[in-house]
């Protein structure tokens, strides 16, 4: 691990070993963090995605560890049936969360996991295998309220689903049977940005992690 100090965070390179292979990312982490936020945004290369953004801004100025990591190496994210493997994906991102759990920096802190686009099922099933002190996010994907809803046994202490406004009449009849699984909807505007630089979206993730 490779740690520097720039404005009071410390940013350390990642190199996180699971089965025969690394998994690469960035632990940024102020000096007073109060938690560990793990980005999931599915199979493809993605740690450099989050650096600059909003989200990332906005969550360091809450305090907020980020970890971004590459769920995939780089040739892996270039396959097809290795992207879109859930069992694959899920497993790594456990791998993650045990190492967060370990590692001297993160491991009194409590874990929270935001799933983006594709990572957004990955971190629902990762959840699922996993203690439940984890804080679950699931953004903006109707198909991942389809799997909460048909999943009658899942225990989490709070999921968060982001979907569009678009999408609110079509889940306004569930929402009373989304209730008894500790569910709940927000809507926000649709926009053409990428979520981690759409304004209502981060600021939609903040308000929940207070």
């Amino acid at each position: 691990m490779k740690c520097v100090v720039y404005n009071n965070i410390n940013i350390t390179n990642l190199r996180i070993p699971v089965s025969n292979t690394h998994m690469y990312g960035v632990l940024t982490q102020p000096i007073h963090s109060k938690g560990v936020i793990i980005i999931a945004m599915g199979g493809r290369v993605n740690r450099h995605k989050i650096k600059g953004s909003l989200l990332q801004r906005r969550l360091l100025e809450e305090n907020y560890s980020i970890l971004s990591v590459d769920l995939l190496t780089p040739i892996e994210g270039k396959t097809y049936d290795k992207r879109f493997n859930l069992e694959l994906n899920k497993d790594r991102l456990l791998s993650v969360i045990s190492w967060v759990k370990k590692n001297f920096r993160t491991k009194d802190l409590p874990i929270s996991i935001i799933g983006i686009e594709n990572g957004a099922l990955i971190a629902l099933e990762a959840s699922l295998k996993s203690e439940n002190d984890i804080f679950l996010l699931v953004l903006k994907r109707v198909g991942i309220i389809e799997k909460i809803y048909h999943k009658e046994s899942i225990k989490l202490p709070k999921t968060l689903v982001i979907l569009t406004l678009e999408k609110e009449n079509q889940w306004e009849m569930k929402l009373e049977e989304l209730k008894s699984l500790n569910v709940s909807l927000e809507f926000i505007p649709d926009t053409t940005l990428s979520l981690e630089e759409d304004y209502d979206f981060v600021e939609s993730v903040i308000t929940n992690l207070r």
